[in-house]
């Protein structure tokens, strides 16, 4: 028979033909005698028969198990998933694969125990999850749908890429009359796929190509639902559609069965197209059950996302498959025969996997070259095919996956000269070093392991990104690693097992990525430093710049914060350390700590002419952001 076979190291999936269990073959003895008095004959030798295995493989050994592991770490806590009695355990190597992936999708979290061991518990994220009958990852796929105002189009999407093989296979070369030409062009400005075109056929505009086969996906659901409620008589019908599928007076008679036909000529199967409408009547009703004025209904006509959503829902299957990004394969023009050069024109590769791999050649993007594209599944046949492909922009992955990526040798100074006060604070900085002040070390060894602008000049430096709140950086050396683990310092940086981003993504300084490399402490305070300085100049309130003062104190400016030695200044770390102990590094979190103290009290604000002025601190008063004047006395 065959069976299709999941690799749990890799998560490649392949299709074997393979001897089928003994137990099997006792069970079709069996319906020889069902109806009547009957005989089996074997076609193949006892030999052969105990050669065979004497039961299938239990469906727990041969698919992943992520939504097993979720629902029992919903249940069990912390319990290591190994002591459970499970009757047929899964491979050690499948759960750790299966954690890893819960934890890349925010369902489970790492929390280090009293002993120093680190266990994994269950997020709320992952408790919601648990609520959706559908995968791990495609439930994570609706809570950020949930966030983005993209549910009805990520139900049809999920429901969609539940069910396996939606399309009919064509035979290549078969005739088609003009009529049928002229529908199925017709039905391709829906987004729809049809083997017989090709895939610059399909996509009309740039960004639905970004979009890829959800592109395909998302056009012949709307585009069959708009079709069904046109035939049923709820909405007006197109030209041409009625009259295609045999008349008004068919299509009255039987409405169904002419959605059926119209269904096989868009080159979808109908029980593939039922078991779409089911799934996604079925998640409406859940989904309008677990999340409180969510309203969600079927909309037979649903319109085209605009390309704002287009983005969105990259990004949304982006959420859902972190650990599942492939990056175009970098071919070198010198060295290689012609030949190999034009079978690796379309190449990709992935973390963890030897050799190139390719996009299925029925999808949309088989013969584009986006950088990097996110896929399903990776299906081995004659060559590894990656399913289900959107192009993703790499910038996204910090963002989306913060546990799929890793860094190394963060910029964390900028290009200002700080020659000025070098000399002017050298007394400082030797009675700070007197003293043996702890935070003093920890900026140096922060100041080892990062890039200065004077060693490295193009690479990003920090900032504030307003739009997600949070303080930026680049990156010497920035890896996706999907599944795998940060190489120790002694390992080479890339290899195989990881892909490297390009040098102009940003990453959070505050991030998993920057914690695993300067600290969790460490890197908490050069994000609270950085947007300190911000505050004080101006950025992150800009209606209030007027009132901050041009420099702390006299021949002082606020760039002195992010100095590599600027931390050993009185003022500086007595701000910084404020801010640390409440973790206060974006503008959210300060508000919400001044909503949580409205207290009055009385500040001193140093402005740029020394005069002393007087000023109420309460919520609505952002005037108190120049506390950090305070301290520098």
């Amino acid at each position: 028979v065959k069976t299709k076979v999941y690799e749990p190291a890799t998560g490649t999936s392949s299709f074997e033909i393979v001897w089928i269990s003994q137990a099997s073959a006792e069970q079709r003895a069996g319906r020889a005698g069902r109806i009547g008095p009957g005989h089996c004959y074997r076609l193949y030798s006892s030999q052969i028969f105990s050669s065979m295995k004497q039961f299938s493989t239990p469906d727990i050994l041969s698919r992943p198990i992520d939504e097993v592991v979720l629902m029992l770490k919903l249940y069990l806590g912390n319990t290591k998933l190994t002591l459970f009695p499970l009757p047929t355990p899964p491979l050690p190597q499948a759960i750790e694969a299966a954690e890893r992936r819960l934890i890349a999708l925010g369902a489970l979290k790492e929390i280090v125990n009293a002993s120093g061991g680190v266990s994994r518990t269950i997020t709320d994220a992952g408790k919601w999850m648990t609520r959706v009958p559908v995968p791990a990852r495609f439930a994570r796929m609706l809570l950020f749908a949930n966030q983005c105002q993209l549910m009805p189009y990520a139900v049809i999407l999920v429901a969609a890429l539940s069910v396996p093989n939606l399309f009919l296979s064509q035979v290549a070369d078969t005739p088609v009359s003009e009529q049928e030409k002229t529908f199925q062009s017709n039905f391709v400005q829906q987004f729809v796929r049809k083997a017989s075109i090709t895939a610059n056929e399909f996509i009309i505009f740039k960004e639905d190509l970004y979009l890829g086969d959800l592109a395909v996906l998302l056009g012949t659901i709307c585009c069959l639902e708009r079709y069904s409620a046109q035939l049923s008589g709820l909405t007006p019908a197109e030209p041409g559609i009625i009259e295609s599928v045999g008349g008004k007076t068919y299509v009255s008679r039987d409405p169904e069965g002419a959605l059926r036909q119209l269904v096989h000529r868009c080159g979808v199967r109908w029980n593939a197209y039922k078991e779409v409408k089911q799934l996604r009547k079925q998640l409406t009703d859940i989904l309008n059950v677990i999340i409180p004025d969510l309203g969600l209904s079927i909309d037979l006509c649903l319109p085209k996302p605009s390309d704002f959503q287009m983005i969105q829902l990259r990004q949304l299957f982006l959420v859902g498959s972190p650990c599942q990004v492939a990056k175009k394969l970098n071919v070198s023009v010198t060295g290689l025969p012609g030949n190999e050069r034009r079978r690796l024109r379309y190449a990709y590769e992935i973390p963890g996997k030897q050799g190139p791999v390719f996009i299925d050649p029925n999808s949309t993007l088989a013969r584009e070259n986006f950088p990097f594209v996110a896929y399903l599944e990776l299906h081995t046949t004659s060559k590894p095919f990656l399913r289900s492909v959107c192009a993703i922009d790499p910038r996204w992955i910090p963002f989306l996956a913060p546990h799929s990526y890793a860094v190394s040798e963060l910029v964390l100074t900028d290009n200002v000269d700080t020659s000025e006060n070098k000399s002017g604070n050298q007394s400082t900085v030797n009675e700070s070093n007197n003293s043996g002040n702890s935070d003093d070390e920890g900026t140096k060894s922060a100041a080892n392991t990062s890039v200065t602008s004077n060693s490295v000049v193009s690479l990003p430096t920090p900032r504030y990104d307003s739009e997600r709140d949070i303080i930026v950086t680049g990156a010497k050396s920035i890896m996706y690693i999907g599944l795998g683990v940060v190489p120790e310092s002694s390992a080479p940086l890339f290899d195989n097992q990881f892909l490297d981003l390009p040098s102009t993504v940003l990453v959070p300084i505050n991030s998993i990525a920057a914690a695993q490399t300067l600290g969790f402490k460490e890197s908490l305070t050069w994000s609270v430093r950085w947007f300190t300085r911000y505050i004080l100049e101006g950025v992150i309130f800009s209606e209030f710049k007027k009132w901050f003062p041009l420099k702390i104190k006299k021949s002082i400016s606020p760039h002195i914060v992010t100095v590599s030695w600027g931390i050993i200044r009185p003022e500086v770390r007595s701000i910084v350390s404020l801010l640390v102990t409440d973790k206060i590094d974006s503008k959210r979190k300060l508000l919400q700590q001044w909503e949580s103290d409205v207290q009055l009290s009385l500040i001193n604000i140093d402005s740029p002419d020394a005069r002393q002025t007087s000023v109420f601190y309460t919520e609505n008063v952002l005037l108190s952001i120049t506390l950090f004047v305070l301290v520098g006395e």
